[in-house]
């Protein structure tokens, strides 16, 4: 069951756009940039939403119409494997109008996706997407910046000012539950090697504390940007959320930015788990991801916030470069020496997998 605050009836003539998110439901409620789109499309145009686990993402879940009633499909890629699910629905619908991909997969290299899609958008449409939605064909959409379709010898990224946060949002049970959720930068200001967001959210953005939106409807705030702790504003934002009677749930903290304060505001937020990203139990290896993150500040975030929450959470990589079995050892290690300090730990261990365009 969801609030959406943005539905609409179609009305005869209207452009009619399908977003697509070719995965599951939770992840896709739980995009703000998909939010965004859905806003604004419905400004000037109609607009529907589908799912890979909805109808099998053929049918819309305002309507349960068919994709292939609509004039054009916009396609969310966020992780490569979405791809092929991606290419099923269009082949499955004999989607005949406009296919266009965007998101951080087509940023990183939209050209394995060449043959299934008309047009790709290189960097963040929120600005652009009223162009996007009324071209009538593909040489009208090669004349908008950001838009590419294998001709172009190069694309300039489009990236967007952040200014006033979007009121309105649809409340849906996603990956952080029945939340707001609440921009407060693009970009980072971090140089981790294997790490993509630099590369293709440039410049950092934040949000600043005046332009924040006026919550409402929810009991809890997701706080989300590539990491919301190096935000100058990160503790007048969660106290501002706590003193107006919200839960904050805000996504991974650094370990270097715990300190007395920063436990007392988020025990103060109910916030349930602390999440830390070492990404490795090594420290040769932390200097070699350019992490920026000494176990000795791993170690002072455990023992501060040490009764201050229910679980700890930490993520790490395996499979980087040079390490051995001993090295990923150290991950069993830690865990076992912050359970000590935690009733629960719960270690999300990933391999690294290589990006284009980072070092």
């Amino acid at each position: 069951m969801e609030f959406n605050p943005f539905q609409k009836k179609y009305r005869k003539g209207e452009r009619k756009v399908a977003l697509v998110y070719p995965n599951r439901y939770i992840g896709g409620i739980a995009n703000l940039g998909l939010q965004i789109l859905y806003a604004k499309i419905n400004e000037v145009a109609y607009c529907e939403r589908f799912y890979a686990d909805v109808f099998g993402g053929l049918r819309s879940v305002e309507t349960g119409s068919k994709i292939s009633d609509f004039d054009i499909a916009l396609f969310s890629l966020q992780y490569e494997n979405d791809y092929f699910k991606a290419i099923e629905i269009l082949r499955k619908s004999g989607f005949q109008g406009i296919k266009i991909a965007g998101g951080p997969c087509v940023m990183e290299n939209p050209k394995p996706l060449l043959r299934f899609f008309d047009a790709f958008f290189i960097g963040e449409a929120d600005e652009k997407i009223e162009e996007i939605v009324f071209a009538k064909d593909v040489e009208e959409l090669s004349e908008i910046e950001g838009i590419y379709t294998g001709k172009e010898e190069s694309v300039k990224r489009v990236y967007c000012r952040l200014e006033k946060h979007i009121e309105d949002e649809i409340i849906g049970d996603g990956a952080y539950g029945r939340a707001f959720i609440l921009e407060i930068g693009r970009g980072c200001v971090r140089k981790c090697s294997f790490c993509l967001v630099r590369q293709i959210y440039a410049p950092p953005r934040w949000r600043r504390v005046e332009d924040l939106p006026k919550v409402k409807g929810v009991k809890k705030v997701a706080i989300v940007a590539p990491s919301p702790t190096d935000h100058p504003e990160f503790k007048e934002i969660v106290h501002r959320l706590c003193e107006n009677g919200f839960e904050v749930s805000p996504s991974s903290i650094r370990a270097d930015a715990v300190d007395e304060e920063l436990v007392e505001i988020l025990k103060l937020a109910k916030v349930k788990t602390l999440t830390l990203a070492p990404e490795t139990a090594s420290p040769e290896f932390s200097e070699f991801l350019r992490k920026e993150i000494s176990y000795e500040d791993l170690r002072n975030a455990v023992e501060l916030s040490a009764g201050s929450f229910e679980k700890l959470k930490l993520y790490y990589m395996i499979g980087i470069p040079g390490e051995s079995v001993e090295d990923v050892m150290r991950i069993v290690e830690d865990a076992i020496s912050f359970k000590k300090r935690f009733s629960r730990v719960e270690i999300s261990v990933n391999p690294l997998v290589p990006k284009p365009h980072t070092p």
